[in-house]
């Protein structure tokens, strides 16, 4: 059993995203995430909270749990709970800083009773001024421009924390935020998915990815090879002309 000492100097914190979508990506941002801090913090405890806390996530993510019980808007208890068992709250990645509903994408959670999850990555920094874990944001992304009606949470989601560091996956994003009134800086970083390469190469035997690759038929050559990943929504339709396109490039 460790001792008393050895419990203070581990640093706890929790990953909040879209994991419950059923996309390559959300759902792998918790398995990077782990690798990458635990190279930086050897004594850290990562716990991955999402609107609904129901994901298969990829062997060896941290444990997933909802962010609030049932999906339901967040109370001032559930804020202090985070504030009492968390060092800081890591935010993203994925286009998670909207506040439009589910659609038809998330499948079944689209069917559940909360229809607004994304309110959930913004409402805890809304507090009464109570004491709270330091916020990062991980290159989250804000997909839509925000509605006037909502550029005053924005901007208090941005100032009323203890510390905050601002940090989108893209120019759009950035641009957004400085329209809803955030103010300067906004870094624009990198989506960690770029990371991905580091983990696989870490956990998978590359021999028997290329067995299964081969089995797909989809070997290996001497050429270059782009692996391309969309939301099927995203194509309309044109996949040919796509695949056209991306092989123009090679």
């Amino acid at each position: 059993m460790e001792s008393p000492a050895a419990e203070e100097r581990k640093v706890r914190a929790c990953l909040w995203g879209g994991f419950d979508v059923a996309n390559y990506g959300d759902q792998l941002f918790p398995l990077i995430a782990k690798d990458q801090l635990s190279e930086r913090l050897p004594n850290l405890e990562l716990t991955c909270f999402a609107p609904f806390g129901q994901a298969p996530l990829p062997p060896g993510s941290p444990p997933l749990f909802p962010i609030s019980p049932d999906g339901d808007p967040l109370t001032r208890q559930r804020r202090d709970y985070f504030a009492r068992h968390f060092d800081a709250i890591i935010v993203g990645g994925g286009d998670i800083l909207r506040f439009d509903p589910l659609d038809a994408s998330q499948g079944s959670l689209a069917e559940r009773a909360v229809s607004r999850p994304y309110h959930a990555f913004l409402d805890p920094f809304w507090g009464e001024g109570g004491v709270l874990p330091s916020i990062l944001w991980n290159a989250p992304g804000a997909p839509f421009p925000f509605e006037p009606t909502r550029s005053l949470l924005i901007r208090r989601a941005c100032s009323s924390v203890r510390y905050l560091t601002v940090r989108v996956r893209d120019e759009v994003s950035r641009g957004y935020l400085l329209e809803a009134g955030v103010e300067e800086p906004i870094h624009v970083v990198p989506d960690t998915g770029i990371l991905l390469d580091g983990v696989i190469r870490t956990r998978i035997d590359e021999g028997e990815s290329m067995k299964l690759l081969s089995k797909r038929r989809a070997g290996f050559s001497s050429r270059k090879t782009l692996c391309f990943q969309c939301n099927p929504g995203f194509l309309m339709n044109q996949e040919e002309s796509i695949a056209r396109a991306l092989g123009r490039g090679g």
